[in-house]
């Protein structure tokens, strides 16, 4: 359906692994589009893998077009789906792209022709690639060292604070919803001053409920303009065909997605920092599932809440909307409290919290001290048995975790007992159909101390 749209290309991300068995290999021959990414590399030899390439070039408007993934695309995908793939750094796959047009190019070029090849408006697309609000990021730092950018787009999703989204405004980096022109002394995106007139933050769903669309416009070897259009069809005339092909996936999807495959009879919420009713339910279902002693999920992966009522394919979808693979892991009992150290001290941090650990077989106590919070040794309870030091258990991770996700790098030395053929989406789902009920309440399983 994108190939009979008219799609000129496509920017790979985590989310183009998660669907296909065997990995994104197979996709590109439905396509007759290209599917671009510079970062994504074979592990074997460093060259990109046959069915990616690392830039589209739009001749008739002399633009190049260089794809960047998600740096964490490799720990974000079950294994079997990116197995033999490596990721390299953002400056170096730049480079390398302009390296590999270049002598594409030289190649090409008419070797009579008298007059200089004019030098093509060089746009990188970086896909779900953070920011920091606090100091300069080094992926900017990064990509500043190379000139011949024109223009870096990124999306906003993980920007930690609600509307500070910079557009780029007449040729002016701006702070768009705040509406000033120029940074404050203190203003941390004064950082960002060598990307004035080159940055774009496209808005998503966490600053306009997904309501716009994101228009930039180049011609000529010159950014004319970027602007948002609402999507209504009060300001803006549908497209008959494209409006047709978005009924038509949604009637294809409708039917599997409202399929009912359990119900709660409570509402449940979750929050990234302290227990979750809803991480308690899924991390229930996984340790079930995986045997073991404890479970433990970052509050990242799971997301929304579960109503009182029907509990549909969909809901399962919007709850667990990263796929990840399941494993298990032997872990003495010091070096899960060094774990669970790590996870205190992102309770109640904006910017940390969704590497706060949720968990079943689980319960502990955590104290606030010296500006930072801890678990308290003695409240740390196993399957129901308190924490001992030497003592070997069964871990049960995603696969997210298990590679270092949210800076948990310890578990990537530890070694693994039990790969699982299912993902964590596909095992919920599984369990959800044998529920009758899937409430869970706040069980005291993470406990906050007074200070």
């Amino acid at each position: 359906r994108l190939t009979t749209s008219g799609l000129a290309l496509w920017s790979v991300d985590s989310v183009e692994f998660y669907y296909v068995s065997g990995g994104l290999a197979e996709l590109p021959d439905l396509a007759i589009f290209p599917w671009v990414s510079a970062n994504i590399r074979r592990a074997a030899d460093g060259d990109p893998p046959e069915y990616l390439v690392p830039y589209y070039y739009v001749e008739s408007a002399n633009l190049l077009i260089i794809g960047l993934s998600s740096p964490n695309l490799i720990q974000r995908n079950l294994p079997a789906n990116v197995a033999g793939l490596s990721l390299i750094g953002s400056g170096a796959a730049v480079r390398d792209a302009l390296s590999r047009f270049t002598r594409e190019r030289q190649r090409s070029v008419d070797p009579g022709l008298e007059a200089p090849v004019e030098r093509p408006f060089i746009v990188v697309h970086a896909v779900s690639h953070k920011l920091s609000s606090d100091a300069p990021d080094e992926f900017l730092a990064e990509l500043a060292s190379i000139p011949a950018i024109d223009l870096l787009v990124m999306g906003e999703r993980d920007l930690p604070v609600d509307g500070m989204a910079p557009v780029l405004s007449d040729g002016v980096l701006s702070r768009g919803k705040t509406g000033a022109d120029d940074a404050a002394p203190d203003d941390p995106w004064s950082a960002y001053d060598r990307w004035r007139g080159r940055l774009v933050l496209v808005d998503d769903e966490r600053s306009d409920n997904g309501a716009m669309v994101d228009r930039i416009q180049i011609s000529n070897v010159k950014l004319r303009e970027y602007r948002e259009y609402p999507l209504d069809s009060v300001s803006t005339d549908p497209d008959e065909s494209i409006s047709e092909l978005i009924f038509s996936i949604r009637r294809e999807a409708e039917t599997q997605l409202n399929r009912i495959i359990s119900d709660s009879s409570i509402d449940m919420e979750h929050r990234f920092s302290g227990e979750s009713s809803v991480a308690n339910l899924v991390t229930d279902a996984m340790r079930e599932y995986t045997g073991s002693d404890v479970f433990l999920i970052n509050s990242g992966s799971v997301r929304g809440r579960i109503s009182r009522g029907a509990f549909t394919l969909n809901d399962a979808y919007r709850l667990l909307p990263f796929e990840s693979g399941l494993l298990t892991l032997e872990i003495s009992g010091a070096e899960l409290l060094t774990v669970l150290q790590r996870s205190a001290f992102r309770y109640r941090d904006p910017e940390e919290e969704k590497g706060f650990l949720q968990g079943s077989g689980l319960e502990m106590s955590l104290r606030y001290r010296d500006g930072s919070y801890e678990p308290d040794p003695a409240s740390i309870r196993i399957a129901g048995e308190p924490l001992e030091l030497q003592r070997r258990y069964i871990l049960g991770l995603t696969t997210f975790l298990h590679q270092g996700g949210d800076g948990y790098d310890l578990f990537l030395s530890l070694p693994v007992r039990q790969e699982f053929p299912d993902s964590l989406l596909s095992a919920f789902i599984d369990y959800a159909l044998a529920q009758r009920d899937l409430a869970r309440d706040i069980e005291g399983r993470i406990e906050a101390l007074p200070e």
